[in-house]
């Protein structure tokens, strides 16, 4: 995963195998906060997520994903500002 905080987005790659994603945002301070959003398929590897309506602070941010026999994530913090 990477956070391009300029372009207001987090972008992925997810590998073939990928039957299945989503996107976990946890507000980390302040007011609670979750947001998930389901990956929809598409014929190239590379997704963009909008951060644009995320309110302003500390994130953290889990990818999820199968592959049909097995389930993989990442997680990483990001700052809204």
């Amino acid at each position: 995963m990477k956070f391009e905080a300029s372009l207001k987005q987090l972008a992925f790659v997810l590998p073939d195998s990928c039957k299945s994603a989503e996107v976990i945002f946890q507000k980390r301070f302040g007011e609670e906060q979750t947001f998930q959003l389901v990956v929809q398929k598409h014929p190239y590897p590379r997704h963009v997520v909008s951060t644009q309506n995320l309110s302003l602070g500390f994130w953290h941010v889990i990818l999820d994903w199968w592959d049909g026999n097995e389930h993989y994530w990442t997680e990483q913090e990001i700052l809204i500002i």
